[in-house]
């Protein structure tokens, strides 16, 4: 028996190999079968096989080194931090606002419900204000604990 890749063999041809003692130490690296629209199998190398990561290039290694690619796509330059975007920060009435559109309407019931009362638009402001500021602080007192120090021994 002799298997070839890139032959479709049916089922049955499968099972006959699966089964042949001749075949029984045979050992095709980097080979799998793969089932072909005709619904017969293939022998095809592991990155041709569906969902094995074929892109059209070579692939299967790693190639960094002056000039080279990496899968088949051509090195364009090296990741810097500095490149990306810098985050917009928001002033605390920006995100005041944005915590108000989202949850506004939820809190004022809730407080409403708290008090028996309804609530105006002022008075839910500024308990969000107040749970934005205990947020801040919080995190700030998480931040504190977060201080490296450099000079001395670290272990003493």
């Amino acid at each position: 028996m002799n298997i070839r890749p890139n032959v479709e063999y049916t089922r049955e041809e499968v099972a006959a190999f699966r089964d042949s003692p001749e075949l029984a130490g045979l050992l095709l690296t980097g080979y799998v079968f793969t089932l072909t629209i005709g619904g017969n199998f293939m022998l095809v190398p592991w990155n041709q096989a569906a969902g094995g990561g074929h892109t059209g290039g070579p692939t299967g290694f790693i190639d960094t080194q002056e000039g080279g690619s990496l899968y088949g796509r051509p090195v364009t330059h090296e990741f810097d931090k500095r490149d990306l975007p810098s985050a917009a920060k928001r002033t605390p009435q920006q995100r005041l606002e944005s915590l108000l559109s989202k949850v506004g309407d939820d809190l004022r019931f809730y407080l409403s419900g708290q008090s028996g009362r309804e609530v105006t638009g002022e008075e839910t402001r500024k308990v969000a204000a107040g749970s934005l500021q205990e947020a801040d602080d919080a995190f700030e007192q998480t931040e504190a604990k977060r201080i490296v120090r450099t000079t001395g021994n670290p272990y003493a």
